[in-house]
């Protein structure tokens, strides 16, 4: 529920508070942003996918994800048109997804291999973004990750000879 506040010069009006951040973007102007990225790293039944922190984005739940489109001609050029308040930095970032079996959306299947969300402030007129689809990091070593032993106590040990995985040392053998 809206606090409010009283002064003898305007009348009472409701304080937004994290939960009531719609309330106080309602007059914003909402503004056209094409989304384009160039992704080749679909199958056939696979759709790119934008999921951000707005609510036009999914709200960070990958469920509510907005679905990316494409034609023979322009594939690998996936795009999708948002409309989103002007003037307010967006967070958003791209996955792969497949199509789930019971309900009319798409699941994760791969995020982007890009080091932390990307964003931008949305202008006061349509615009477009062109982005690139960052291929996520893939070993091409097909063995599975092994752990790492680090001998027990000692200054730099592990207690009780833990081990511990380590992307560095993951494929070092154990013999």
């Amino acid at each position: 529920q809206a606090s409010m506040y009283k002064s003898a010069s305007q009348p009472a009006l409701p304080t937004a508070t994290d939960d009531e951040e719609e309330w106080a973007e309602a007059p914003r102007r909402m503004i056209a942003v094409t989304f384009e990225v160039r992704c080749d790293m679909t199958a056939l039944e696979e759709k790119v996918l934008i999921i951000g922190n707005r609510r036009e984005l999914g709200g960070w739940n990958e469920l509510a994800a907005v679905e990316m489109s494409t034609t023979e001609a322009t594939w690998p050029l996936w795009s999708c048109t948002v409309h989103l308040p002007a003037g307010r930095v967006v967070e958003y970032k791209y996955a792969v997804g497949v199509k789930s079996m019971w309900l009319n959306q798409f699941n994760v299947k791969e995020w982007e291999g890009h080091m932390g969300n990307r964003h931008f402030k949305v202008g006061r007129r349509r615009h477009t973004l062109s982005d690139e689809f960052y291929t996520p990091f893939r070993n091409a070593d097909p063995r599975p990750p092994s752990f790492v032993h680090m001998g027990g106590g000692g200054e730099y040990g592990l207690p009780n000879g833990e081990c511990f995985m380590d992307p560095e040392y993951s494929f070092v053998t154990m013999d």
